[in-house]
């Protein structure tokens, strides 16, 4: 297989004001594994996150490759991929840990926890009250039935409010589920078990996988970080995803990206335009947040007035009814 290791790496890189102007800069590059080695850096934009194949500006890839290693470690999964390219990479997958997801969960809705664990009544102590709710049939609003049941609510009387926090993350542990920060992956995680489960499908070594990734590196070695990953279902589907790969080749990548005269004209008409906007937006939203504190200020002084008049009358009245009492008091 032909690679993009062999093009020439000498075309010239345009200021990073053009990148967005680039076909490659907002899209997912289609590579292959060797591809994403073969990127050069450049050390202005390396901190940044963006390579170069050519002078086209990469921050984004998009692989097709079987896995051929799954591990974990620390809060990661790490997927080793192989896609036949002469080469191998590893792309890994962020997990949530559960303290993470039940904090987030409770800054977004405090209502479905208890705030503080309620202290245990004297055994001789009860009153209508807390025989009601530990009669109640109230479940979790967070974990619902079988989850709240076969973890921590084994009694009824926990079952009868949210949990607190540290409950939640308790239950959480023991069912093994961990989120991670792609929306349709999961991670089964429990004595003798662990499984990477996408869309529902348990990811296996020999499982075909589409993902999209940002680039970066781990002990000075090329690793991906995955943003999103399908399971390529069969052989008609992983043909068409070659065949993108292939197109995206020829059409984009083959050659190095060239700006003309006219399109940087207008590309730089097109930037002052948006900085045109951008200013006026400024400016309009500089000019609604002084007549909108200009109105809060004349508000606040009006309640000011009301209320210093209002004072007045009352100190008035307080000083008739003090004469009204004095007029027949002894002298």
């Amino acid at each position: 297989m032909t690679t993009l290791l062999d093009a020439n790496k000498d075309a010239p890189i345009y200021p990073a004001f053009y990148f967005r102007a680039s076909p490659t800069y907002n899209d997912w590059a289609k590579l292959t594994v060797r591809d994403v080695y073969g990127l050069r850096t450049v050390p202005e934009f390396e901190a940044q996150g963006i390579y170069f194949h050519l002078n086209h500006p990469i921050q984004y890839v998009r692989l097709i490759a079987t896995v051929v290693g799954i591990d974990q470690i620390s809060k990661y999964v790490i997927l080793n991929l192989d896609d036949h390219s002469g080469a191998t990479i590893e792309a890994k997958i962020t997990r949530l840990e559960p303290r993470d997801i039940v904090i987030r969960d409770a800054e977004d809705h405090p209502e479905k926890y208890t705030l503080q664990k309620p202290k245990p009544r004297r055994s001789g102590y009860r009153c209508a009250e807390s025989s009601r709710l530990e009669d109640s049939t109230l479940e979790s609003p967070y974990f619902g039935d079988s989850l709240w049941d076969k973890s921590i609510m084994g009694n009824k009387s926990a079952k009868s409010r949210p949990p607190t926090i540290p409950e939640a993350i308790q239950a959480m542990a023991a069912a093994g589920v961990r989120e991670t920060t792609i929306a349709n992956v999961e991670i089964i995680s429990s004595l003798g078990t662990f499984d990477v489960v996408v869309d529902g499908i348990t990811l296996d070594v020999g499982s075909v996988v589409k993902v999209k990734c940002t680039i970066g590196r781990f002990r000075n070695e090329r690793q991906l970080e995955i943003k999103r990953i399908w399971v390529i279902k069969d052989t008609n589907e992983e043909v068409q995803a070659w065949a993108d790969t292939s197109k995206y080749r020829q059409t984009v990548l083959s050659k190095p990206w060239r700006l003309s005269s006219r399109a940087r004209r207008k590309f730089d008409e097109q930037v002052k335009q948006d900085q045109k906007r951008q200013t006026e937006y400024t400016q309009k939203k500089a000019e609604y947040d002084r007549r909108k504190k200009r109105q809060q200020e004349e508000k606040e002084r009006e309640w000011a007035t009301k209320v210093r008049r209002w004072e007045e009358r009352e100190e008035l009245k307080r000083r008739e009814k003090e004469k009204l009492f004095n007029e027949g008091a002894l002298i």
